[in-house]
């Protein structure tokens, strides 16, 4: 995966080869990029630079404190299937509709969990990992202005191991 370390590299490389012309160009990560975008153009779908970005042990706290709220002591092990499978959900922009086929599949009871989840992290200003990504999706979807911004300013976009992409950055891109 790209780490922010493997950003910095680049950046370092290009900044060493370009000098000055080198403050025009961003090297980063996807979730960088994202954080960035949500805290900077994200308040016509909820956010503000305060965002908050919780990590995956937060998130498994999360589902685990929503699922007893709403009256299921679930294991670490269904936990982490909730916690998968809203990432795949996000990863792959599905809709709610394909979202709920994809808990229904599973256990129909974890799709409320999951749409609990999702509110209350927008609800505090929050995203994790994956849905930095595919919030930024819906923000270009609803804000069109903003992606029109990005796309004005942003000439050129190389991926480093462009075959490790998943749907939800290929559609930033």
């Amino acid at each position: 995966s790209f780490t922010n370390k493997a950003a910095q590299e680049i950046h370092n490389r290009i900044k060493n080869r370009l000098g000055d012309k080198a403050k025009d160009i961003t090297a980063t990560t996807f979730h960088k990029l994202c954080s960035r975008i949500l805290r900077k153009s994200g308040s016509s779908i909820g956010y503000d630079y305060g965002m908050s970005i919780i990590d995956d042990k937060e998130e498994i706290d999360l589902i685990s404190a929503v699922a007893r709220q709403s009256g299921f002591e679930l294991t670490k092990p269904q936990i982490k299937k909730i916690a998968s499978n809203l990432n795949a959900s996000r990863e792959n922009l599905e809709t709610d509709d394909e979202m709920y086929r994809r808990f229904k599949s599973r256990d129909e009871n974890f799709y409320p969990i999951a749409k609990e989840c999702i509110k209350r992290l927008l609800e505090s200003n929050s995203v994790d990992f994956s849905s930095m990504l595919s919030e930024v999706v819906r923000l270009f979807k609803n804000t069109p202005e903003v992606l029109e911004r990005i796309q004005k300013k942003v000439k050129f976009i190389s991926i480093d191991e462009t075959q490790d992409t998943n749907l939800v950055q290929m559609t930033i891109v």
